[in-house]
């Protein structure tokens, strides 16, 4: 049994990744909610982190390298929740003048030079300050936050495990 209380921090966190990346595909193939660059930004550590916990709990992992997997999950949430923290800030705070048509991601990165387009890919775009769905009153990036928020606390759970 301690085999499977050992990874079952990483199977969780493996389910909750799929379960967001899933809902996120479903809002863009199905209720055509384009996503903004911000929100790529979420997915790809969304995913990062998933990728981490499947291997995690793929392989049977000891102490030190479970930690490892743990630790570079903390840190892949880190860096989702400071995306989603700057959309929330973009929403709340951004100047609704400034807001404009976008033509989306694929536009960004193929028009601009490379480092012009990860600029915007990381700051964002006047796109993201575009609340356009809700749900239980929380947009897209505070769910993808409060998603992060546990993921991070299965990371830290594992880190600390015995």
């Amino acid at each position: 049994m301690p085999l499977v209380r050992s990874r079952s921090p990483f199977i969780l966190g493996f389910l909750i990744a799929a379960s967001a990346l899933g809902a996120a595909f479903y809002l863009e193939e199905i209720a055509n909610l384009a996503p903004c660059s911000l929100c790529i930004v979420q997915r790809v550590f969304i995913g990062a982190v998933g990728a981490l916990c499947f291997l995690g709990a793929l392989c049977v992992p000891g102490r030190r390298v479970a930690r490892r997997y743990a630790l570079a999950s903390i840190l892949c949430c880190s860096l989702g929740a400071a995306s989603a923290v700057r959309q929330l800030w973009l929403q709340n705070y951004a100047n609704p003048a400034d807001a404009m048509c976008f033509s989306g991601v694929w536009h960004l990165l193929t028009s601009l030079p490379m480092a012009d387009a990860a600029k915007a890919l990381v700051l964002g775009t006047p796109d993201c300050a575009n609340v356009t769905w809700t749900l239980l009153g929380m947009s897209l990036p505070e769910w993808s936050l409060l998603t992060y928020c546990g993921l991070a606390m299965l990371a830290i759970m594992a880190f600390v495990r015995r």
